[in-house]
């Protein structure tokens, strides 16, 4: 009964009663955040422009110096790229084909058969005498006859010359020797008499007398020759004329002036 007063108090609690109720309140479950808009600004909105964005903002970061051998570089002239096709496709395209036209062009030049030239190299007055209306000329012509051809010989087979006076046949021989082959670039001498006919000069007496007081005398030769040149297997006829305009003179017998075409 004694352990049962003590354990009473005056007020009639019983002891250590408290200590069943905890000592620190229970925690409160945190409320949610709510977001809300005026009552002003909801009625009316005008909704704000967006910040500008920050600048841009360059951070260098030093790096740290590394010994470094140094590199030997060669440089090249660089060349236009326009250029360098176009002078490759004429390299390779159109230089050979020049080439080939050229060796062409220059085959034809040698091998073409070129007819042979003869021009008077001198004349000779023989007999020379006037007795109207009997007329006595006799003509020594040295012809010289060349083969301008570079690489094929020439075969000719005659040389002739007529002799004319003021556009009258006066005569005409053929030449010695008339036959025989000339090398290329090469020539020969051939020696004709032509004794004019006194028949054909009757009607030019007087005016033949005025050109030998004159102490000249004009004449028109004209040579030819007829020959042919062989081109591997064959024979290509060739024939060659010259005229050539004479000034003799009647006291030295010999040319004054020749123009030959």
């Amino acid at each position: 009964m004694a352990s049962s007063t003590a354990a009473t108090t005056g007020d009639g609690e019983k002891p250590y009663a408290h200590l069943g109720q905890p000592l620190l309140t229970p925690p409160q479950v945190p409320q949610q955040p709510y977001y809300a808009y005026p009552a002003a600004s909801y009625a009316h909105p005008s909704p704000a422009p967006p910040p500008p964005p920050p600048p841009p903002t360059l951070v260098f970061v030093p790096v740290p110096a590394a010994p470094c051998a140094p590199v030997l570089v060669r440089l090249r002239r660089l060349r236009p790229r326009g250029r360098a096709p176009c002078l490759r496709r004429f390299c390779t395209r159109t230089l050979p084909l020049l080439l080939v036209l050229a060796l062409l062009a220059g085959a034809a030049f040698l091998l073409y058969p070129s007819a042979p030239a003869a021009r008077v190299a001198d004349v000779r007055v023989d007999s020379f005498r006037v007795q109207p209306p009997l007329l006595d000329l006799g003509l020594a012509l040295r012809l010289r006859v060349r083969n301008p051809g570079f690489l094929l010989p020439l075969r000719y087979r005659a040389v002739s010359a007529a002799v004319s006076y003021r556009g009258h046949l006066l005569g005409s021989a053929k030449a010695w020797p008339g036959s025989g082959e000339l090398a290329a670039r090469d020539e020969v001498y051939a020696d004709a008499q032509v004794w004019v006919d006194a028949g054909r000069v009757l009607d030019d007496v007087i005016e033949l007398i005025g050109d030998v007081a004159a102490g000249s005398v004009p004449l028109e030769i004209v040579s030819e020759v007829v020959g042919s040149i062989k081109v591997f297997r064959f024979h290509i006829p060739v024939k060659g004329l010259m005229s050539c305009s004479v000034n003799i003179s009647p006291e030295t017998q010999r040319i004054i002036s020749q123009d030959c075409y």
